[in-house]
């Protein structure tokens, strides 16, 4: 985590691009989000991500994402492994805060709540069980403008689950097992002032995430 306080301390002290263009907190981005999690396959599925400007300094977020993943698990009492099979709706809404730190950089501290959906069942096995869980996060980084078309930001948070919920039963864990500390780290290249590429890494001791998608900028509608 270490390195993305040195990108962050980066952001706000390198001399910016005279001509870049402006940060904007209006947009919307859609890509294909892949997560590394302990014990599974690779997940993978579609996210989109926005956010709309109320002002000057707030902005509201949101973000959905549908990944799915596979992990075999071996059961004495078969002999064999079978096949997981996990599927997972994630959405996130939230409140963010921005502030100048230059003409090209801004602090941005967040706060969000999230909700995951998942449906958990074997290869060859009708039956699914479902589950919920509810939880929130917050983060403070930098966001800055390293050209007139590059821009990249970083960012420490924390995450928390508050509750389990499977096939309708709550489920606790041990303390320590539901929340985390995470890092994020990403970049845009704009090939004019509404459109451009982005990607994003979110990294943790037991997941890593990787966005990568076309982001929309539209903050001239406000």
């Amino acid at each position: 985590m270490k390195n993305a306080w040195v990108l962050a301390l980066a952001l706000a002290t390198t001399p910016l691009a005279a001509n870049a263009g402006e940060l904007g907190y209006t947009y919307a981005e859609l890509g294909w989000q892949q997560t590394d999690i302990d014990g599974f396959d690779t997940a993978d599925g579609p996210a989109l991500n926005a956010s709309v400007a109320l002002g000057e300094r707030f902005h509201l977020f949101g973000g959905y994402a549908r990944q799915d993943a596979q992990a075999d698990l071996f059961v004495p009492e078969l002999g064999e492994a079978v096949e997981l099979q996990l599927d997972t709706d994630v959405y996130r809404i939230g409140l963010g805060w921005n502030h100048a730190l230059t003409e090209r950089a801004d602090l941005v501290l967040r706060g969000a709540y999230e909700r995951t959906h998942l449906d958990l069942g074997v290869a060859g096995f009708d039956e699914v069980v479902d589950g919920k869980g509810d939880g929130w996060s917050a983060e403070a980084g930098v966001r800055g403008l390293l050209a007139e078309r590059f821009e990249g930001w970083a960012a420490l948070g924390y995450a928390d689950a508050t509750s389990f919920n499977v096939a309708g039963e709550t489920v606790g864990t041990d303390e320590g097992q539901d929340d985390e500390v995470y890092g994020r780290l990403g970049a845009q290249f704009m090939w004019n002032a509404n459109w451009g590429v982005v990607g994003e890494a979110r990294l943790a001791d037991d997941a890593h995430q990787l966005f990568l998608g076309v982001r929309g900028t539209f903050d001239d509608w406000n």
